[in-house]
């Protein structure tokens, strides 16, 4: 045979070869990259256990009771008494089952109100009432000296009769049809010149179809205060009422709860976990009770009851998650699963966390270090005693100390702008009158936002 002839097929032969070891390539390429989690058999379920202490606490009666007991606590949203003493409760029913307790502390800004007041003739009126969700992140807010208006109810026959409404305060009965061409539509209300509006059900609070309270938030930042009341301000249809409200962002600090129940020995590789959030979302802000959301946190408490008896046999650890926050676009679960990290990465993470926890520690003896400076009543006081004080401080707490010196001066100035504004516009009204009181006041507001916006310009020291 000539030589010639076995070309093809020692040209196929490499081929096959380079393609085969290619293949081989990629492979490993992939399972290197790509490595598959090890197989772990699962755990088998244990049927011989007591269940009867388990069924108890499950039982209706018992969910109900505590579910009561949570309620009892009042309102939780954050900021709020009612969420803080539903903290309290869960880390001490935490403490007394023996759990392994740890804490995670985060902010979350909510919109609560401030300044809730309804008078007539210079009385107050006692009617209770609760502002709607902001619009957008526009929350409502009336004028210092607040919205002066008729109450009228609203109905086709008032509104058809009504020559304007520019003087008038909505209030909107949900035990009567509602006016077609209004509904609960805050923006054609804000049209027709209403000054404010009062939502109310004649049956109660618990008559209304909360559903529909929905469509009293916009998605533009309009300031129109809209609000929910109770029924009795149906009593006071036809009086003319000042309204004074004001609801704003506060940043406050909530807690997400960790208990721990360690499996005997403690080299548990697996865990069960049992979550819940214990805050409450509600289209009212101020009025955060939530009973839905309080069943899940009645419900964790009753299993944390039910496996008390059985810690001794547990093949797996248990993890009782109580979060907060998770009204606000579960703002509680996702800064603690930051927190955490990504799976895989505990050697990364505990690194971090550590370092964390000492520039944590790190700002805590630089605020003590604050704190005594501010003890002593010359400083802040005495310019000589002040700059001895800060001349005497390390860099750090120096540095710090001026940030939020300026921070606190700027925020004044911010404020004092509000005011300069709210001055302008007033006078603006009747520009030509310079004798006018209005103009008296823009004038004392101008002097007074210049001079704080010129000293928080000045250097410290």
């Amino acid at each position: 045979m000539k030589p010639s002839a076995n070309r093809p097929v020692l040209r196929q032969i490499v081929w096959t070869a380079i393609y085969i070891a290619v293949t081989a390539a990629v492979v490993v390429s992939f399972l290197k990259i790509f490595e598959p989690t090890p197989y772990e058999a699962p755990v088998p379920f244990a049927r011989g256990y007591d269940r009867s202490v388990m069924q108890a606490a499950l039982e209706p009666d018992a969910v109900r009771a505590t579910l009561g007991e949570i309620e009892a606590l009042g309102s939780r949203a954050p900021g709020q008494p009612g969420l803080a003493a539903t903290r309290d409760m869960l880390r001490q029913r935490f403490r007394d089952a023996g759990l392994e307790c740890l804490e995670h502390e985060i902010d979350v800004a909510y919109p609560l109100s401030e300044t809730l007041r309804l008078e007539a003739g210079g009385t107050e009126l006692g009617v209770g009432f609760w502002p709607a969700p902001p619009n957008f992140i526009q929350p409502g807010v009336t004028p210092a000296d607040g919205l002066t208006g008729e109450l009228m109810l609203v109905t086709e026959a008032n509104v058809r009769a009504a020559t304007e409404f520019t003087n008038k305060i909505a209030v909107v009965d949900m035990a009567r049809p509602l006016f077609k061409e209004l509904a609960l539509n805050p923006a054609q209300y804000c049209d027709l010149g209403f000054q404010a509006m009062i939502v109310t059900h004649a049956g109660g609070l618990d008559q209304i179809p909360w559903s529909q309270l929905y469509k009293l938030r916009l998605t533009i930042p309009l300031n129109y205060v809209r609000l929910v009341a109770e029924p009795e301000i149906l009593e006071h249809v036809g009086k003319s009422v000042c309204l004074k409200v004001r609801t704003a962002y506060r940043n406050e600090q909530t807690h997400n709860l960790i208990g721990v129940m360690r499996a005997p020995g403690g080299g548990s590789r697996r865990a069960l976990l049992i979550g819940a959030s214990y805050d409450a979302a509600s289209v009212l802000p101020d009025l955060a009770c939530g009973s839905a959301f309080a069943l899940q946190t009645a419900l964790q408490l009753r299993m944390l009851e039910g496996l008390g008896p059985h810690r001794d046999t547990l093949k797996r650890d248990v993890i009782f998650l109580a979060t907060s926050a998770d009204s606000m676009a579960h703002t509680g679960v996702d800064s603690l699963l930051a927190a955490v990290g990504m799976i895989d990465e505990s050697a990364g993470g505990r690194t971090r966390l550590e370092t964390e926890q000492r520039r944590h520690t790190d700002r805590i003896e630089t605020l003590d270090r604050i704190d005594a400076m501010l003890e002593d009543p010359r400083f802040a006081s005495e310019i000589a005693a002040s700059g001895a004080a800060l001349d005497a401080a390390d860099g750090a707490t120096r540095e710090f100390f001026t940030e939020q010196l300026r921070y606190v001066l700027r925020r004044r100035v911010f404020f004092a702008a509000e005011e300069l504004l709210q001055a302008q516009i007033a006078f603006e009204r009747h520009p030509e009158r310079l004798d006018s009181p209005e103009y008296h006041a823009f004038r004392e507001a101008k002097k007074r936002h210049d001079r704080l916006n010129n000293h928080s310009a000045l250097p410290l020291t």
